[in-house]
């Protein structure tokens, strides 16, 4: 065996490591240590060795709390542990490693350091920012859930403990979905967690979840699939939408209530475009004057159903609803299909979109044409009998 080869090899190895490598005695005093050693602490060979490791990493007269060191000369087994070096303004993992005699003693302490500093900052951050998200996922009134690749349930905050029907995590978690998926939503909601593995992302979808108890919940949801070291993920928020389906359910019932008011009312109803198209007329007004909503959809109302002479003092209604926005109100004649003239007393109003821009007119009109006629009808049969009367009275 060349030993002097070996020795010069082992010094080579010690001093091409990167990291500081120092070597110890049973009483902590360095023995040797490498060249990134050296250059971690800003000295020389001469200047370190003798010094006690903990003056000289530690800046204290002893040995510092948990040191690896110490707790390998009592127990004679490899240490490993993190620690501040306040010397170096840093955080190391050192690994202490017994060096034994013939005796089986420990004589020597290899004690290795390697700089995580960084690491430990990016992990400071990391579970700041963890706490930060949990704590709004937790506050949020959104209920988040974590599945996995069968939709079974991984992680998910209190909210969307609440929109299963459930009290808590444990009664949820590694359990499917489908479980609290109501029955009518079922294969749907299946076909949606395969299509969001294929697609990547869901978005809006709407399903009912079902407690023991029956009672539905109607709920939004948004979900993305997320690759993680653990398997891939679906990451997802669900919003409770009662209030939505209930203000929905409301307004169809309005909007029904309106149309059934339309399509019943004796009265005539007419929407007309601001280029003077016709966009709509009740059934009322379509069967008075013989058309179907096909042949006036997108005529010109003024040629097409107003008399000539009607037209310049309607065209003024119109031009007042359009630049001034009051209600109006007016008479005036329109056509039927087969030339009758019918007379009807309008009122008016002009409907604006979301940014306040004018959409279409309005009108409600009343068929007056039966009234007028018999009120012309009294009036001349007024007029026949008082001049019977004033031609008898003279006649006396």
């Amino acid at each position: 065996m060349n030993t002097r080869y070996d020795q010069e090899e082992w010094r080579t190895f010690f001093q091409g490591i990167t990291h500081p490598i120092i070597i110890l005695d049973p009483q902590h005093r360095i023995v040797a240590a490498n060249r990134a050693a050296l250059n971690t602490l800003h000295k020389t060979e001469e200047e370190v060795r003798g010094n006690l490791c903990y003056e000289l990493f530690h800046g204290i007269h002893q040995p510092a709390q948990g040191c690896p060191a110490e707790k390998l000369l009592l127990e004679g087994l490899t240490e490993t542990i993190e620690m501040e070096m306040e010397t170096l303004g840093g955080t190391y993992l050192i690994s202490c490693t017994p060096v034994r005699d013939n005796s089986g003693n420990v004589y020597r302490v290899i004690h290795m350091a390697i700089d995580i500093t960084n690491r430990k900052h990016t992990e400071e951050f990391l579970k700041e920012s963890e706490e930060k998200y949990r704590a709004l996922i937790e506050t949020t009134n959104k209920g988040f859930v974590i599945l996995d690749r069968d939709g079974a349930v991984m992680d998910a905050n209190p909210e969307y403990v609440r929109l299963t029907g459930h009290q808590t995590l444990d009664e949820i978690q590694d359990k499917n979905v489908i479980n609290w998926t109501a029955p009518h939503d079922i294969a749907k909601n299946t076909r949606e967690i395969a299509g969001c593995f294929e697609r990547g992302f869901v978005r809006n979808f709407e399903i009912d979840y079902i407690d023991k108890n029956g009672n539905i919940t109607p709920v939004e949801i948004n979900a993305t699939v997320v690759e993680t070291k653990n398997g891939t993920k679906i990451v997802t928020l669900c919003r409770d939408i009662t209030e939505r389906k209930h203000a929905e359910k409301q307004l169809q019932k309005e909007v029904d209530f309106n149309k059934t008011l339309i399509k019943t009312s004796p009265a005539f109803f007419v929407a007309i475009a601001a280029d003077g198209k016709t966009i709509l007329m009740n059934e009322s007004m379509l069967d008075k004057l013989g058309y179907t909503i096909d042949e006036v959809a997108g005529k010109d109302y003024l040629s097409t159903f107003v008399p000539e002479e009607d037209r310049e003092s309607l065209s003024a209604v119109f031009k007042a609803l359009t630049e001034f926005k009051e209600p109006t109100f007016n008479r005036n004649r329109i056509v039927a299909k087969n030339g009758t003239n019918l007379l009807v007393e309008w009122r008016g109003r002009s409907v604006m979109n979301d940014k306040g821009e004018f959409e279409y007119f309005f009108g409600v009109g009343i068929d007056i044409t039966a009234r007028t006629m018999a009120e012309e009808a009294l009036h001349a049969s007024e007029e026949k009998y008082r001049n019977i009367f004033e031609n008898a009275a003279e006649g006396i």
